[in-house]
């Protein structure tokens, strides 16, 4: 399949208070080869994903400030008593965002994690809720907005870890790997090409774990092109 091409401009909104929520009760702690795979090999559910997720990166991980979500975390009563400016004094929360990206087909939430007054990340996490079956153009589609939208909100990340969910809970990985040239840097309208792999939860957590050689993995492999309006020059 050519290269998806999507030359108009997202529309990024900030959430408001109401669309979003922690997912609490997660012990963020790295899994064994096993226990990873026997998550993988499950139906889908929230904390699995973002457990394999930290699994994944917690040897990358970096503190990052973004004033705005720490103000709108302060903003939800029900959590003021749990925030606090101590990085090492408290544990790692997943903050989860009902992003603006949906329509009846699908629903995209983000997912960030919160320690103290700092965002922990080293890749932006999304999930997809199928609502139908979807097609290969319908994918890239959406990793496109993604893409989009992660930049278009100053996530200070080249990848991307994505969960895509069928409606019956089955579910598969995708990882998305950005191009951005710090030759084509503008104030707006900033090239960007991806390249986009799909994997099996299960093949994927054999590969990280260094059953199989990367080279040998089956996967679906697509790419993409787009703009965004912001300037990308934290990225140089």
């Amino acid at each position: 399949m050519r290269p998806m091409r999507i030359n108009d401009l997202l529309k990024y909104r900030f959430p408001s208070p109401e669309e979003v929520y922690f997912l609490d009760g997660v012990l963020f702690e790295p899994l064994t080869p096993d226990q990873m795979l026997q998550l993988a090999s499950l139906p889908y559910r929230d904390d699995y994903f973002i457990r394999l997720a930290y699994s994944v990166s917690y040897r990358s991980l970096r503190h990052f400030i973004d004033e705005d979500f720490i103000e709108l975390i302060k903003k939800i009563p029900h959590d003021s008593s749990n925030f606090t400016s101590s990085v090492t004094e408290t544990p790692i929360r997943c903050l989860t965002i009902l992003t603006n990206l949906k329509s009846p087909l699908y629903q995209v939430r983000e997912m960030k994690w919160i320690k103290g007054t700092y965002l922990l990340g080293c890749y932006g996490m999304y999930t997809i809720q199928w609502e139908f079956d979807y097609s290969e153009e319908l994918l890239l589609m959406v990793a496109t907005r993604i893409v989009q939208y992660s930049l278009e909100s100053c996530n200070p990340y080249k990848r991307l870890f994505i969960g895509l969910i069928e409606p019956d809970n089955r579910w598969q990985l995708m990882l998305v790997n950005m191009s951005i040239s710090p030759f084509l840097m503008q104030d707006g309208g900033s090239p960007v090409s991806a390249l986009v792999r799909v994997y099996d939860p299960t093949t994927f957590v054999k590969m990280v774990s260094g059953e199989l050689n990367p080279n040998d993995v089956p996967c679906q492999e697509l790419r993409l092109i787009t703009k965004v309006a912001v300037s990308l020059q934290h990225f140089k």
